[in-house]
């Protein structure tokens, strides 16, 4: 009796033990390409999200398709975008295309009316993609920088955390869970301001700056190795024994902060000291990628190469230094499946097909617009990280979107270019 009253309160206990508790909800903002996970109950501190948040709570007017200007029906909307495809024989695709799904639905598209694809961002990418073609790189996840990294070279300004906001948290601090020999350290080269450096020691990091110029950034690490191992070790520069004394150093840059012509050969150059260091000290780059990394990710598993690339039918023409692309007689689609403004639009040649959630008053009047959902907020959509390693189903699930009543990108690409062959 004892023995089987024992018997059950042992399976008993190995029940509770074993059996699978309830997940409990993440949000995943999408808002920068970090993907943070957040619980809904606890809002995300982040001056980005906070930022767009209050302008998007100020908005209350619900968008409406229109050609050319005037208030229309959505399925007149399509069917005038699709009369403009047909009566042109080639198109050019871009915009803020975020997710796997509008990247797969793009170059559908493409396919059945021959077009030319490079979406917003592409300057920053290839600034980056050029140098690995010619030199190629030697690179880590983010995870594997976080928790392995002894000391992180974080090359730039200010403007890294401003398009990366809680890059402390989610990179450069080490996670808790994480054994900690020793305080991480941080080498912070550019012109960063006080402000950020005092936010770096405050998150408990070990930080040693330069204040120098990030064009000669490169050229100055080269000359750094030059000095050996003992000179280093002895010398009164912080910076050069942290060097040294690195046994998994990572660089960490964004190619948004290289502002210089021919930035590639930036990247190629600072890709080589990495592989020269790799001789004798483990040694990455991470390069952050920004909302053009999905596409990037999408349009070489379908076509081969990384973006800029004209798809007709089943040929694809790569062609990174934009050669193809022809101002002349062209059917101009702008998609845009996010709430944040593409600034670097305004000002623009006119688009002749808008997709977005909303019209932006700084860029000229399109001769379509069609309003569609927000992706990752009114429905879920899969979204690569800034480290172009994992890809993540995202659903912002702690907003509520007014848009939700609109169709998204992939469902309104699915109906556009079937007229094309008419």
């Amino acid at each position: 009796m004892q023995n089987a009253q024992g018997k059950r309160l042992r399976l008993a206990f190995e029940i509770r033990i074993y059996y699978p508790q309830p997940k409990l909800a993440v949000a995943i903002c999408t808002y920068c390409s970090l993907l943070c996970e957040f619980h809904p109950s606890e809002p995300l501190a982040c001056s980005l999200r906070s930022k767009i948040l209050s302008r998007d709570s100020s908005e209350d007017v619900v968008p409406v398709p229109r050609i050319d200007g005037h208030e229309t029906t959505f399925d007149e909307a399509i069917s005038f975008a699709n009369q403009l495809l047909a009566d042109r024989n080639r198109s050019h695709i871009s915009g803020a295309i975020r997710s796997v799904e509008a990247a797969r639905a793009v170059l559908a598209l493409a396919s059945r009316v021959g077009a030319y694809v490079d979406p917003t961002g592409s300057d920053d990418a290839f600034k980056t993609i050029l140098a690995i073609q010619r030199q190629g790189m030697m690179t880590a996840s983010m995870s594997e920088v976080r928790f392995r990294s002894d000391c992180i070279v974080l090359i730039g300004d200010d403007r890294l955390l401003q398009s990366f906001p809680r890059l402390i948290e989610i990179l450069l601090q080490r996670p808790k869970s994480s054994p900690q020999i020793a305080r991480r350290r941080i080498i912070a080269l550019g012109p960063w301001t006080s402000e950020v450096v005092a936010r770096l020691r405050n998150a408990g990091l070990d930080v040693s700056t330069i204040d120098i110029q990030v064009l000669s950034i490169p050229q100055s690490l080269f000359q750094w190795s030059r000095c050996n191992e003992e000179s280093m070790t002895k010398s009164s520069n912080l910076v050069s024994r942290w060097l040294c004394e690195a046994r998994y150093l990572s660089l960490v840059w964004s190619a948004t902060i290289i502002d210089q012509p021919q930035a590639d050969l930036w990247v190629e150059r600072l890709f080589q000291w990495i592989v020269q260091r790799n001789n004798s000290h483990r040694c990455v780059g991470l390069p952050l990628s920004g909302g053009y990394v999905t596409f990037q990710q999408v349009c070489t598993w379908i076509t081969g190469f990384p973006g800029r690339v004209l798809v007709d039918g089943d040929a694809f023409t790569y062609d990174p230094y934009r050669n193809l692309l022809s101002d002349q007689a062209i059917v101009r689609l702008h998609i845009d499946e996010t709430t944040i403004a593409d600034e670097s639009a305004a000002g623009r040649q006119q688009s002749t097909i808008v997709i977005a959630p909303k019209l932006h008053e700084r860029n000229p009047m399109p001769r379509v617009f069609i309003p569609c959902s927000v992706a990752g907020i009114d429905q879920p959509a899969t979204f690569f990280r800034a480290d172009a390693a994992v890809a993540i189903e995202a659903m912002d699930c702690q907003l509520n979107s007014s848009t939700k009543r609109f169709m998204s990108v992939p469902a309104i690409l699915e109906r556009l270019g079937v007229a094309k062959g008419c």
